[in-house]
């Protein structure tokens, strides 16, 4: 189970455009460089995990964790 979870969740984030992507992965602490300097990065890592929150509410793998 543990497994198709996580390869959900590596599919959904990796479903998002490129600057999500990048603050989702800046958020986690997988890296440390924000390429997107014309984007303001909180503005996209609010509108990231809203994006990703949505999509893990409709994957079959992953939306038991949001009953």
């Amino acid at each position: 189970m543990d497994n198709k979870v996580a390869e959900a969740v590596d599919a959904e984030v990796g479903g998002l455009p490129a600057h999500m992507r990048w603050a989702i992965k800046k958020c986690c602490g997988i890296t440390n460089v924000w390429r997107f300097q014309s984007l303001d990065f909180e503005k996209v890592v609010v509108d990231a995990k809203h994006e990703l929150e949505n999509k893990l509410k409709k994957n079959l793998a992953t939306r038991i964790f949001f009953v």
